[in-house]
């Protein structure tokens, strides 16, 4: 947390900034200084001002005083920091204060040092130029705008952080001499109310208490919706110096600071409400136990934890991307509502995590990349958990009700601004558990309420398979849509290739649209897969029996067929023999390696032509997947009662048990594993 360190050191850099920055102005533009004979280009001037004024806050941001503060010197850089929940509004005032006198002392030392020659020049006092006070306006915001995005995603970025101030003080070069005829360039409430304050120069002054912030606010906003927070605080993190921070990626976990929470239940002065359950976990009497010689009582905590292990820290399954084999058991800090602004957190206790091919490779070091400013990836992406907690501004939920978390979060692209991440166009995307976003093999997170998925409760049991019951979704429902370029289609036959998980999912989302199915497998009938697949009244043929040109000789083709497979060269025999005219294909299956196959591509590319025939790749799923997930596992449920809960073959119970999870991933007669978390 910051303290009076922090904000001395702000403090004296604030004022270092007006004295340096103000100097640059006086020499360069008063009217008896040698560098205007010298330099008679005012042009060249502002240049050179602009350059010795960016240079001084650079130096600074530098030096131990930035090392130590996190290098601001500018509210409205605080005021971003703050939006994104890396310091406490008591922190962030401070900030500011300190920033504000600074800024007048600095102005005070300039008017000592120079005077007369500042006077001539108002003690680089910022006012309204060229457009009057409405372009000076939109000029500050704009490029205080453009200063603080800068910052953030140099921040955000392990290899480019420590470059952030050289990039920021090159851009405010920049902007001065460009933006400097419009608004004398500030960018900084405290640089302009310094010069006002001393020199009695209030020109257009609220401009610069108005601008600067919300153009800083505009920049953390539209970055939080695209990575929710900023991995530091600083703009430059170095180890030497203690980060203060919140929750600071670049800090190892056990020497974070946290933010603190009441024990009472109540955030601001607004209650929190919690479940029952946590209540009852909160207010157990103490309970004793004796050892075998009846002579030592030890309290017993929450049985979810151990009696040694903190409150502030949880379990986590993590993982070192790219190191086979690298699973560990770890404790990390445990989230608070507060990570979310706004009073929009919602505190989910994790009851059930499944596993999946994903989960095994990655263990496998196959893929995964970790966060930023963090060196392991907590893994797992497939949760179902309870409300337990929620913010007060939160009004979608409320404690007691389970929840699924949507896998996919917001990236850059145009697809990632209206909410469909799962259509994302760029290369770097953020996935829980698999790609730069921590997942949820743990026990605790927090998470806004727009990606998560209200469970009811008669499904709780079964609902750890929603999301790769919404991966199946999105597969059949893009389908369709893409089958509207015929104007009339009325599917009546579909093949699922595949009877794991995902392809047993995909049969019994077919049959509630009333498709006649047929499930491919690999092993012979009878097995539990064959049966669940018939359960539902879909037919089962197993590959090794009947191959696909056999079957497709006999039915002639499919209307619909989708692949869940994991294994590439059945693509291109489905493409030649299953798809029947004006028919679709959907892959499904993510597969590694350069495995080849010889295939008839004449023959294929003739068949698709003259038969009007798609195929297309699905990945992921949004919101709108997740809900008819939770619609076609309801009228499963009701329609085949029982058959959902058949598909969890492997439970496991507690986190520390997670190597047999993994070990189970892939044994015979498993569909879906599942780790036991908390009791639901």
């Amino acid at each position: 947390m910051t303290g009076w360190r922090e904000m001395a050191a702000e403090f004296t850099g604030t004022a270092l900034l007006l004295l340096l920055g103000l100097s640059a102005v006086v020499a360069d533009f008063a009217a008896h200084s040698p560098v205007v004979a010298a330099v008679p280009s005012v042009d060249l001037r502002r240049l050179l001002t602009g350059v010795l004024f960016a240079g001084s806050a650079t130096l600074i941001v530098y030096s131990p005083l930035g090392r130590i503060s996190g290098g601001h010197i500018n509210p409205a850089v605080t005021l971003a920091f703050y939006r994104l929940g890396k310091m406490t509004g008591r922190s962030a005032a401070g900030y500011a204060a300190a920033q504000v006198a600074g800024a007048i002392l600095g102005t005070v030392l300039v008017l000592l040092l120079w005077g007369s020659w500042a006077t001539d020049v108002q003690l680089g006092a910022t006012v309204p130029g060229t457009g009057g006070v409405w372009a000076c306006l939109a000029a500050e915001a704009a490029a205080t705008f453009l200063l603080v995005a800068l910052i953030l995603n140099l921040v955000d970025r392990p290899r480019l952080m420590p470059y952030t101030a050289a990039a920021a003080g090159l851009l405010v070069a920049t902007l001065v001499f460009v933006e400097a005829p419009v608004s004398g360039t500030s960018l900084n409430p405290a640089r302009s109310l310094g010069p006002a304050l001393v020199g009695g120069t209030w020109t257009g002054w609220w401009v610069y208490l108005i601008a600067p912030p919300a153009g800083a606010l505009a920049a953390a906003v539209l970055y939080r919706r695209r990575r929710r927070t900023v991995a530091c605080g600083k703009l430059i993190h170095d180890d030497a110096y203690a980060c203060p921070f919140l929750d600071c990626r670049y800090t190892p976990p056990e020497r974070r600071v946290r933010r603190v929470r009441s024990r009472r239940p109540c955030t601001g002065g607004i209650p929190v409400r919690r479940s029952a359950a946590s209540e009852a976990v909160r207010h157990k009497p103490a309970v004793t136990w004796r050892t075998p010689t009846g002579a030592v009582p030890t309290p017993v905590r929450d049985p979810s934890r151990s009696p040694e292990r903190s409150t502030d820290t949880m379990k986590a399954i993590g993982v070192f991307p790219g190191q086979a084999g690298s699973a560990h058991l770890i404790d990390v800090p445990r989230p608070a509502l507060e990570d979310i602004p706004h009073g929009r957190g919602v505190m989910v206790r994790i009851l059930r995590l499944g596993l999946d091919g994903t989960d095994k490779e990655i263990n496998a070091g196959e893929y995964g990349t970790a966060p930023a400013g963090q060196d392991y990836l907590i893994t797992g992406h497939e949760s179902l958990g309870r409300v337990e907690e929620i913010g007060p501004a939160v009004t979608e939920f409320a404690p007691g009700d389970y929840v699924v978390a949507r896998v996919r979060r917001a990236g850059d692209s145009l697809y990632d601004l209206i909410d469909t991440p799962d259509m994302t166009t760029d290369d770097a995307y953020y996935e829980h558990g698999i790609s730069r976003v921590n997942g949820f093999l743990t026990e605790y997170y927090v998470e806004d309420p727009r990606y998560l998925i209200k469970i009811p409760q008669g499904l709780n049991h079964v609902a750890v398979l929603l999301e790769p019951t919404s991966v199946a979704e999105k597969g059949i429902i893009e389908a369709y849509e893409i089958q509207r370029r015929l104007k009339v289609w009325q599917p009546r036959r579909a093949a699922v290739l595949g009877a794991g998980t995902i392809g047993l999912l995909a049969t019994v989302i077919l049959r509630n649209r009333g498709l006649a199915v047929t499930t491919f497998g690999l092993d012979e009938p009878p097995y539990l897969n064959s049966d669940l697949a018939e359960a539902v009244g879909a037919a089962y043929i197993s590959t090794k029996q009947q191959s696909l040109a056999q079957n497709a000789a006999q039915t002639g083709g499919y209307d619909l067929v989708f692949e869940a497979t994991g294994y590439s060269p059945i693509v291109f025999d489905a493409m030649c023999h299953l798809v029947a005219k004006n028919g679709i294909l959907v892959l499904s299956s993510v597969t590694g390696g350069m495995r080849r196959s010889e295939v008839p591509s004449d023959a294929i590319n003739l068949d698709f032509v003259l038969g009007n025939k798609v195929m297309f790749g699905t990945v992921n799923a949004n919101r709108e997947h997740f809900e008819a997930g939770v619609r076609d596992l309801a009228v499963a449920e009701a329609q085949y009662p029982g058959w959902l809960s058949r598909l969890l073959t492997h439970p496991v119970h507690g986190l520390d048990h997670y190597d047999e999870a993994l070990a189970a991933l892939g044994a015979p007669g498993a569909i879906k594993v599942f780790v036991e978390i908390a009791g639901a």
